[in-house]
């Protein structure tokens, strides 16, 4: 596939990227101004019969639905309408002038924003009036009483969100082989608040929901077609549901092979998400036969969550009270702290927070030893960092936990005195936000990539997915 060509080589990269999202998104809007009612009313009853009796819609208890326009756009109504009789929580977009609160991480804030509000049964949904667009939208009255995914006092949590779109188009091969790009309509609501979410979950150690778009035949590109445009921010998708009635989703689990990598955003749903992931080997290796003979080799992989870190490290309580007031901050503590509990994780109650290149450097000469090193130096780092609430940025300090880890002092201090260690894991962080993208934490095995601080038992599906022949090798 090759990207449509521009009008000027002089352009700079925003603009050329503004320029092949515009010329996509007219291009498809024309196809879809010839379409039929009839034809967008027979895919949308394919498209809900799909999802209807799809097991992962199923399962799911809480769920977010856009609401469709009333023509060129798949219908969404059948959908919210199952959901709300089988007594799932069902979240709408609820569009809003953006607060202090809904600043990102980054600092950035637009001017108006996107929060998911909860209906609160079919009546409820069946008065909903229209907006100018002649979209269903929930009204000022009574937003108070309703359940908010990020902007309320009682935030909900999604496992299921079911997104519109113009363009969508699968990736076919390389290390995100099966997510689905999307073009929007251009403002960005979307790609925004699923931004926001994933700062949330990483602050509450929860999950991420699965990111399932919908789409007409006529919005779906092929291999002959020029790619969806992608920038920084926008969203890669889980899966994709064509009015065809197919599902095409790879549900962040790809072709996999016993040893990995592992790269954090959140230093705490990386470290939840590793604990489970030891669990399932351990649970591996006891229950499957002569699965004690196997070998799981694990590496760690540079990821910095702050790229312009404060010179001196601060408090972690006093950073969470800034981020999400003092109202909330004991409740979502107390929450964390109990998730960490569960696995075998002693959370101290304070702890600083800084950048953590050095941090990433020590791992990187325990890498250099071997992998066996670099994981006993992660498992003192998180231990140092969570349960003991030690500074661990600065060099004198990761010296003492690679001591405690095993590691040579004087090598040690020689790798930290030398700013070619350094230099090499700025190269390497680099280079996977810019292959890999930006992500909570990430298991990569070969081809495979499991997101977020997974259950046990999906990590043990997976391998017992691989043992047994039911998953591909790279």
């Amino acid at each position: 596939m090759t990207p449509p060509p521009t009008s000027s080589s002089a352009m700079t990269p925003s603009a050329a990227l503004k320029t092949a999202k515009s010329a996509l998104r007219k291009a498809t809007k024309a196809r879809l101004s010839t379409l039929q009612p009839s034809s967008i009313e027979a895919q949308s009853t394919a498209v809900s019969n799909a999802i209807i009796s799809w097991p992962k819609y199923q399962a799911a208890k809480s769920i977010s639905v856009y609401l469709s326009m009333p023509s060129a756009e798949l219908s969404t109504a059948a959908i919210v309408r199952d959901a709300l009789v089988n007594g799932k929580k069902v979240f709408v977009p609820y569009l809003h002038v953006a607060t202090e609160r809904d600043t990102g991480r980054d600092g950035y804030r637009p001017k108006r924003c996107m929060d998911m509000v909860r209906l609160h049964g079919l009546e409820d949904f069946q008065e909903l009036e229209s907006d100018s667009w002649g979209i269903p939208t929930v009204g000022e009255e009574g937003l108070e009483k309703r359940e908010r995914v990020l902007g309320g006092e009682r935030d909900g949590q999604l496992d299921l969100m079911l997104l519109p779109g113009v363009a969508f188009q699968p990736i076919i091969g390389g290390d995100e082989d099966g997510m689905i790009r999307r073009l929007g309509h251009g403002m960005g609501f979307y790609d925004f608040f699923i931004r926001r979410y994933r700062e949330k979950m990483e602050e509450v150690a929860g999950k991420e929901p699965l990111l399932v778009a919908l789409a007409l035949r006529e919005q779906v590109l092929g291999e002959g077609d020029a790619d969806v445009p992608l920038g920084e921010h926008d969203a890669l998708l889980d899966g994709l549901v064509v009015g065809d009635g197919r599902i095409l989703v790879k549900l962040c689990i790809r072709n996999t092979r016993r040893s990995g990598s592992v790269i954090g955003r959140s230093p705490l749903t990386c470290y939840i998400g590793y604990r489970r992931l030891q669990k399932a080997i351990a649970m591996y290796r006891k229950t499957y036969p002569d699965g004690s003979k196997d070998t799981f080799n694990i590496t760690w992989k540079p990821y910095f969550l702050d790229e312009n870190p404060p010179a001196t490290p601060g408090s972690r309580w006093e950073r969470m009270l800034v981020r999400i007031g003092p109202e909330r901050a004991p409740a979502i503590a107390a929450r964390i702290k109990a998730i960490a509990g569960g696995e075998g994780i002693l959370l101290a109650d304070d702890g600083l927070v800084g950048g953590t290149e050095l941090c990433h450097v020590l791992l990187h000469l325990a890498g250099k030893i071997s992998p066996d090193q670099q994981n006993r130096v992660a498992e003192e780092l998180f231990r140092a960092y969570f349960e003991e609430a030690k500074d661990i940025f600065n060099a004198p300090s990761l010296v003492e936990v690679g001591v405690a880890a095993g590691m040579d002092r004087g090598a040690l201090e020689r790798g930290f005195g030398d700013e070619k260690a350094l230099e090499e894991v700025k190269k390497e962080e680099k280079e996977i936000k810019t292959r890999r993208g930006r992500g909570v934490p990430r298991f990569y095995m070969g081809a495979t990539m499991i997101e977020g601080a997974k259950d046990m038992e999906d990590f043990f599906e997976v391998f017992l997915q691989i043992k047994e022949g039911r998953g591909e090798q790279p």
